[in-house]
């Protein structure tokens, strides 16, 4: 994703239409995002929403965050979780796990 800051790669997927949220791994961080188009209910949008995700059960036990600085725009991040790839216990990343911590996402 290019940015001011030489930018990052980056994944995304979920949004469907019966959803304004969608997922994006950003190197080794989780993010939750939503899309608002309307300039004057962003900040409602990021405020409710993230409200609504830490309420979930799929959420709760898997430590995500509100970022430390939110943004305003047309698609802002309302939940991250930092170092989501999950490691065996030499410290090897463990696909398998990864995987299924990242299926348990369906907001």
């Amino acid at each position: 994703m290019p940015n001011q800051n030489r930018g990052f790669q980056a994944f995304w997927w979920g949004q469907n239409s019966n959803s304004p949220y969608y997922f994006q791994v950003e190197e080794t961080r989780l993010c939750i995002k939503i899309v608002e188009e309307q300039k004057e209910k962003q900040r409602k949008a990021r405020k409710n929403g993230a409200a609504y995700l830490l309420s979930l059960p799929q959420l709760q036990d898997l430590s995500f965050r509100k970022p430390d600085k939110p943004r305003m725009g047309k698609t802002m991040t309302v939940l991250v979780k930092d170092n989501y790839i999950q490691t065996d216990d030499n410290g090897i990343v463990d696909m398998s796990k990864t995987i299924k911590l990242l299926k348990r996402l369906d907001v």
